[in-house]
């Protein structure tokens, strides 16, 4: 499991969180804009030795990190009071598609590794009412620790959501152009813009402009296709025929109407040009 201390004014340990890493896969449930995970911890927390105060712990978060990047936090929302021994937690993390795209080009087929920053507050219970004390000011604490789950738990848990299939595709924009590509990059943002735009206007609008950004970049770059048969092309050969094909493809948007395309014909155009503007990596 992966351990990490609960401390008192961040000197004195008072108990711990350990993170569940066995499990055979993580509970999850689709939203709209992704998914929620549900991550298993076991919580000990007590007073000090010293102390006559209970105390309690609350608004308990843990921040995952992988190779620097943060990808996101789950949080525990109700309240724990001492005396907790070994009480089963579990911390809600909402994913959205995204932070999953960035995190699964991060993880590389890997084991699902995070560097994780533990943090709540805690505060003692001072002398009143049963049921209505008072509480003393929140002390922040904060822990630095390690949680890693298998490549077979982490594709169960994909594979439960119906995300292990889909391809996830960022789109590379970079906030500077690469020198002489300006072209092809407004008309990568204007076909990203139109496909956020949605319908079947957008949609349309979305395949033409990937046909000007694949025009644009015919003008940098002329391409080889190499020989007729396929078996003796190089394998940047082959991907000029991929850039070929598209602008073929692309080309039908400005001559049919726009109930013809859809959702998944734009993204199609979009993911395939970005695919293959990553692997020229201008």
């Amino acid at each position: 499991m992966g351990q990490m201390n609960i401390l008192l004014n961040n000197l004195q340990i008072i108990g711990y969180v350990s993170f569940n890493e066995g499990v055979q896969s993580l509970a999850a449930a689709r939203t709209a804009s992704g998914f929620r995970l549900n991550i298993p911890a076991v919580v000990t927390f007590q007073s000090p030795s010293e102390s006559k105060s209970p105390l309690i712990l609350e608004n308990l978060r843990a921040t995952f990190i992988s190779d620097g990047c943060e990808i996101g936090t789950a949080y525990y929302s109700s309240v724990l009071r001492t005396e907790v021994r070994e009480l089963p937690i579990t911390l809600s993390w909402d994913w959205p598609i995204s932070a999953l795209a960035v995190y699964e080009r991060i993880r590389n087929g890997r084991e699902a590794s995070f560097q994780v920053h533990l943090s709540g507050n805690i505060r003692f219970m001072l002398e009143g009412q049963p049921g209505k004390e008072p509480c003393s000011v929140a002390s922040t604490f904060h822990e630095q620790g390690g949680v890693r789950y298998s490549r077979e738990t982490w594709t169960a848990t994909l594979r439960d959501l119906n995300l292990r299939d889909a391809v996830l595709v960022e789109i590379p924009f970079p906030a500077d152009p690469p020198s002489g590509w300006e072209p092809v990059w407004h008309a990568l943002r204007d076909a990203r813009n139109s496909f956020d735009t949605g319908g079947s206007t957008g949609w349309k609008n979305c395949v033409a402009s990937v046909r000007l950004a694949l025009e644009e970049w015919r003008n940098i770059e002329k391409g080889e296709q190499g020989p007729p048969e396929p078996k003796g092309r190089t394998k940047a050969q082959r991907i000029d025929n991929m850039r070929w094909t598209l602008m073929q493809y692309a080309h039908f948007a400005p001559h049919t109407k726009a109930d013809d395309w859809t959702r998944d014909d734009a993204l199609l155009a979009l993911s395939t040009l970005c695919s293959l503007l990553a692997v020229r990596n201008p």
